[in-house]
């Protein structure tokens, strides 16, 4: 009795984690969802959500068995059919086909996009591929399956159910393929995510292989945390995989004189009834780890991924706030100010040399036509020739342009001593003794 209650209780507590989580992930998934035409146009991102929502519909399917063994549990006395057992074997290692089937999907999908082993064409025709395999492989899997299901039975005394497998071979050929099957999913997902630790790992230690060689930096590098919360979420999510399917694929194997552990695992819906040996124990323990896998995928795939992406964001803004920072630091400021004053000091410094070979700007205003420069009258012929020296000398000057320019064509009225003054309110209070001073 209270073998029964313990497991009647794990069974309910499974179901409602797996219910519960993955009915969560497919709402959330459904209200996030993005128009798309089909899935070979999607990025990414969309990708791997519609992955999470389809595992999540396979997990759904997983767990729902439970509700029958519950019932079977709480009710030692009922009797069972043969259709009530070939249909709990059916959907059950259907379910679980499928469900590994869309890990491994996923993993070597993760695998291919961040390993990148291929160049960019060859790696997109791979990734569009992979669900096209992975429904072929289901479908393999799917009619070996319904060759084995009229094999299931109930027992004599209508109390459980198993397998009457016969000697011929394709009953043989049938149990060796799905056995298989479960066994060669677990191996890509395990090696998929052994890979891409190591990919990441050997990355970082490559950086830092070139940051020591370089005798000119010092710098210490130390493994970020997006990376270390990176690689321990994909080991956790690799070890959680393996933990919950390793014994089931391979207790299939388990030689059937020695006691027929594959038959209690995946046929038997009283699980623990009768004389409850060892292999009884076990079987319900490989197999309850299936579900326990089912239940706890959403968590894997959906609160820590999330977790995983806030992180890496928060990381790289980060990091464009501190780049930010550092291109406006004081010493970049002081670097652009000296900068700026050294231009100034040339400028004046022509300045003072052009008024220091005879002439200043206030002189080189001066009227065609006329003898008015600084309050003074001069006669025509002056003016012009000292207009022709002022032009000659004022080629050699780095605003020649410019005089040259205001001599041609600036007309202007009446130039006093107040109106220059005015005008080159710099110049006229810059000396030669301070433009030396400053270079």
């Amino acid at each position: 009795m209270v073998v029964s209650s313990f497991t009647a209780v794990v069974y309910i507590f499974t179901f409602l984690v797996g219910f519960g989580g993955n009915l969560w992930v497919i709402c959330s998934v459904v209200r996030s969802r993005k128009p798309r035409n089909s899935l070979s146009h999607m990025n990414t991102s969309d990708r791997l959500r519609s992955y999470i929502s389809f595992l999540a519909g396979l997990d759904l399917t997983v767990v729902f068995p439970l509700l029958i063994r519950v019932a079977y549990v709480i009710l030692p006395t009922a009797s069972v059919d043969a259709k009530t057992c070939r249909f709990v074997f059916g959907l059950e290692n259907f379910a679980k086909l499928a469900s590994l089937t869309c890990l491994a999907s996923i993993s070597f999908e993760r695998y291919i996009t961040i390993r990148k082993p291929f160049n960019n064409k060859i790696r997109k025709h791979v990734i569009h591929m992979t669900p096209m395999v992975a429904m072929f492989v289901l479908s393999v899997l799917l009619t070996a399956m319904g060759l084995r299901i009229p094999s299931v039975d109930k027992t004599s005394d209508e109390m459980n159910c198993e397998q009457n497998l016969n000697d011929n071979i394709l009953s043989r050929a049938t149990g060796i393929i799905l056995s298989s099957a479960f066994l060669s999913l677990l191996l890509v997902i395990s090696a998929s995510y052994f890979q891409i630790i190591r990919h990441v790992r050997r990355k970082f230690w490559q950086r830092k292989a070139r940051v020591c060689a370089n005798p000119r930096n010092n710098t210490l590098i130390s493994e970020p945390r997006y990376m270390r919360e990176m690689t321990s979420a994909i080991m956790r999510v690799a070890l959680f995989h393996v933990a919950c399917w390793l014994p089931y694929s391979c207790l299939q194997f388990f030689p059937k004189s020695y006691g027929d552990v594959a038959n209690i695992m995946t046929t038997s819906i009283r699980q623990l009834s009768g004389e409850r040996t060892l292999y009884e124990y076990i079987g319900f323990a490989a197999n309850w780890l299936t579900y326990a896998n089912a239940s706890g995928d959403w968590v894997f795939y959906a609160v820590m991924n999330r977790d995983l992406r806030s992180l890496i964001r928060a990381t790289t803004e980060r990091r464009k706030r501190s780049t930010m920072s550092q291109q406006s630091s004081p010493s970049n400021l002081h670097q652009s100010l000296r900068r700026q004053v050294t231009q100034s000091i040339r400028f004046f410094h022509s300045i003072n040399s052009y008024r220091s070979a005879g002439c200043s700007i206030d002189e080189s205003i001066t009227l065609p036509g006329s003898g008015i420069a600084n309050g003074g009258v001069q006669n025509n012929s002056g003016s012009t020739n000292e207009r022709s020296n002022l032009v000659g000398r004022s080629m050699s000057s780095p605003k020649s342009s410019v005089f040259s320019n205001d001599l041609t064509t600036t007309t202007v009225p009446v130039v006093t001593s107040r109106y220059s003054a005015q005008a080159t309110p710099r110049t006229s209070l810059l000396t030669a003794d301070s433009v030396e001073r400053f270079v």
